[in-house]
């Protein structure tokens, strides 16, 4: 069972990877033919100032940096509402489970001595 939620699990985020991946290479995609864009127009107008041309790179290194973030951000997100649709366990969860786990095992261990403790008793009395 939990191997079936683990393989699901890194299905959907596989999923979710792949979809990321490949909107992010279509933005690239669009900026590097912004890129070849505007270096065609700014090869084409010899009066085009150095000062024009920076400002124009610059622009689209800004777009470019932009698109990376949002990637980023949006893949980030992507994992998160992947893993809180799986429903995994928080870690504090695991640990109250487990603090919960070690006061029934006291408990059992407790309720054995006792039922041995009366299995004796009773048997002495018999005796």
């Amino acid at each position: 069972m939990a191997t079936l939620i683990r393989e699901d699990l890194l299905n959907k985020i596989n999923s979710v990877v792949k979809e990321n991946l490949d909107n992010a290479k279509e933005k690239l995609n669009n900026i590097q033919n912004e890129f070849q864009n505007v270096i065609q127009k700014l090869t084409s107008y010899r009066e085009t100032s150095q000062k024009e041309i920076t400002t124009r790179i610059n622009e689209l290194v800004e777009k470019l940096k932009a698109s990376q973030e949002e990637f980023e951000n949006r893949l980030v997100e992507s994992i998160k509402k992947t893993i809180e649709k799986v429903e995994l366990p928080t870690r504090e969860q695991i640990e109250d489970i487990s603090k919960r786990l070690k006061n029934v095992e006291k408990k059992v261990e407790d309720l054995s001595k006792k039922v041995n403790k009366l299995v004796k008793q009773s048997n002495a009395s018999k005796e």
